[in-house]
């Protein structure tokens, strides 16, 4: 839902805007795990985000500055499932920034897994 100063999704909308999945395992979980949830670039051009980057907080108070140029070089999602299961807080959810790690090896960077924020609170356009 857009508002003057942004937009509120919940679980529900989330799950509404067309899903993307893939495999991947991460640097924080073991083996290989499906994802699932929309694409950070869908989310930003829904509600209409021009700029050169975000900000994400999560819960713990973390935040992580990602270019939004990492949505259009990468399928990043926004997490909302892990193997067709809602994600709980105490495993990375309910949101999770996800990169599809296995799909190229420079996103094992640290500046890279810097920005797979988990338990995401809010997403800021800068």
């Amino acid at each position: 839902m857009n508002t003057e100063v942004g937009a509120d999704f919940d679980i529900d909308m989330l799950e509404g805007l067309p899903q993307h999945a893939f495999e991947t395992s991460t640097p924080w979980t073991s083996g290989v795990s499906q994802y699932s949830g929309p694409l950070l670039r869908d989310v930003l051009e829904l509600v209409g985000a021009k700029s050169d980057a975000i900000e994400v907080a999560a819960l713990n108070g973390y935040v992580a500055e990602i270019p939004i140029k990492d949505f259009y070089d990468y399928d990043v999602i926004l997490a909302l499932k892990r193997n067709n299961q809602l994600i709980p807080i105490r495993e990375f959810g309910p949101l999770w920034v996800l990169y599809p790690f296995d799909q190229d090896e420079t996103l094992l960077s640290e500046r890279v897994r810097f920005r797979a924020v988990w338990q995401v609170r809010r997403i800021d356009v800068l």
